[in-house]
């Protein structure tokens, strides 16, 4: 594998390990509000359940005793008390209704319940309308009856059917919710694994590449060394530039061919600026295309110092990639003898030319 695909799998790596962390945290707090809030609800519930179940078995007994107290009497306020107390139980069991609706909806027993209170209420206003007429004899006979009797056994039994269903299925709804609790708590589990595994491999993944980019830039160091000692050896001059010709860096040789002492009075500096006259819209272009085709051969170019003096060299540049960017990287050589071989050689041989024609 190489350095760049090695670095995708880091990047991948981190990048997954990261998400899941997220996601596991975003679950995690919206399940803790999730179960805080189905605790809240059962909680209530069972209160309420609780405390309506022991309501409503106390109204009935008040509309049991009120009825029978009014027919033994013949008063009146009993009757009263007996209409308001049924009216308090109806507001209450539609308030259970309401609250387990899901339960009223398939239960028997709550709706034999109600149907037994709806014959127990026509029961009731018949024994009342006799108690008004002053036939308090009958009135108690009805109460004490048969079929108020097995009505008010319904009653009662139905409200324990209720109660017990009720309970049952707030039972079977905490025993739903915690086999999701356990599922939820299992995925979590896992996806902290998974999370803990990339973490794991990333941390290594990193480690491996830190050690290879360690023990790259040391080998690196130890190659730019024997390179600049070959360099420096062969009387060669290092320069390195960006695309736009200004200079990044260079050897002492270098420096001595720009007409110049220190590396400091170069840097920054655009590589025209000590170049000839009459090479300078060759030189602008041939770095424009050595930008362009990623290198240059054997380009010839005069620079000049200060003092107006010439100094021919030999430029072979390639571009290279950076952590900076694109650069070139140049190797000059003063060609100056070269120059003066040539041209001695072509004196010599107009000279041979001319004696021969002669």
């Amino acid at each position: 594998m190489d350095n760049k695909s090695f670095q995708r799998l880091v990047f991948i790596s981190l990048t997954a390990a990261l998400a899941v962390t997220i996601l596991l945290i975003a679950i995690l707090g919206w399940q803790f509000l999730s179960f805080q809030k189905t605790d809240e609800k059962i909680q209530k519930r069972n209160l309420i359940l609780a405390g309506n179940t022991e309501k409503i078995l106390s109204y009935h007994e008040v509309l049991t005793m009120s009825a029978k107290m009014a027919a033994a009497t013949g008063d009146l306020k009993y009757v009263e008390k007996h209409y308001k107390a049924e009216e308090e139980l109806d507001k209450l069991i539609k308030e259970t209704i309401a609250i387990f609706p899901e339960s009223y909806e398939g239960a028997d027993c709550i709706k034999e319940t109600e149907n037994s209170n709806r014959k127990l209420s026509e029961i009731e206003k018949k024994a009342f309308a006799l108690v008004r007429n002053g036939r308090l004899s009958e009135a108690l006979e009805i109460f004490n009856g048969t079929e108020y009797n097995e009505q008010e056994r319904i009653y009662s039994q139905g409200i324990d059917k209720a109660v017990e269903h009720l309970t049952t299925e707030m039972k079977d709804s905490l025993r739903e919710e915690r086999k999701i609790r356990l599922f939820f708590f299992v995925t979590s589990l896992l996806g902290g694994i998974v999370v803990f595994i990339l973490w794991i491999l990333s941390i290594r993944a990193i480690r491996k590449l830190e050690k290879k980019r360690t023990e790259f830039e040391e080998t690196l160091g130890k190659s730019e060394e024997k390179y600049r000692t070959l360099i420096e050896t062969t009387n060669t001059g290092y320069l390195i530039v960006d695309l736009q010709g200004r200079v990044i860096d260079a050897n002492s040789e270098y420096v001595r061919l720009s007409g110049h002492r220190t590396l400091d009075e170069i840097l920054g500096r655009s590589v025209i600026e000590w170049t000839a006259k009459h090479d300078l819209e060759r030189n602008a272009e041939e770095v424009k295309k050595c930008g362009i085709q990623g290198f240059v051969r054997n380009l010839e170019m005069d620079y000049v110092d200060k003092k107006g003096k010439i100094t021919p060299i030999e430029i072979n540049a390639t571009v290279i990639e950076t952590q900076e960017g694109k650069r070139i990287l140049s190797l000059c050589r003063d060609i100056k003898e070269r120059k003066r071989m040539e041209e001695a050689v072509k004196e010599s041989e107009k000279k041979l030319e001319i004696f021969l024609i002669s």
